[in-house]
């Protein structure tokens, strides 16, 4: 619901029409690397304006197209600039969503996924000041999604332990460094 309101308010922000956010999947544990290498896709985690069932089928890839550009370079992507137009597949896709822009969201560590916004209500172009101002707030929001991930694996290591033990009228349990128990 936060994630949808921050989508929102950036929407209105910007007057644009279109705004979807793609993010990474979380790491299923405290234990697993926080972004596997086996997880390259972004999957939609929120929009407005864009049709539902197009999103419930519609992942980007960190290998190529919009979310491999932003991933490899961490950089904004705007739709008409010379990398997306030699580019068949960042064309498709920026087409496809009706988006004209991409912004990356990071969490000053590493890639957490991407936003992607239309061009504005009134025909005007979105300005590189307003640009940079958008990856800073996605920034921080990328930060706040890391931050819930972990907040989720720790809650969910706590009632685990918590079942675990309240099934236990005495005894030990050990557990090794990577959480697990032995």
């Amino acid at each position: 619901a936060l994630l949808h309101d921050f989508l929102l308010l950036l929407r209105r922000l910007l007057g644009v029409n279109r705004a979807a956010i793609f993010l990474r999947k979380p790491p299923r544990s405290l234990t697993e690397a926080f972004y596997a290498a086996e997880d390259r896709s972004l999957r939609a985690a929120c929009a407005s304006g864009l049709p539902p069932n197009l999103l419930e089928h519609f992942e980007l890839s960190l290998e190529a197209g919009i979310g491999g550009f932003v991933h490899r370079y961490g950089r904004i992507l705007v739709h008409d600039a010379e990398e997306a137009l030699a580019d068949a597949e960042i064309h498709k896709e920026f087409e496809l969503l009706g988006a004209q822009v991409a912004v990356p969201i990071l969490d000053r560590e590493s890639f957490v996924g991407v936003a992607l916004f239309d061009g504005r209500l009134t025909g005007e172009p979105i300005s590189y000041e307003e640009l940079a101002l958008v990856f800073h707030l996605l920034e921080a929001l990328g930060l706040a999604i890391k931050n819930g991930w972990l907040h989720d694996q720790l809650a969910a290591g706590h009632a685990m332990m918590a079942d675990v033990l309240g099934q236990l009228s005495g005894g030990c349990v050990v557990v090794s460094r990577d959480l697990s128990i032995l």
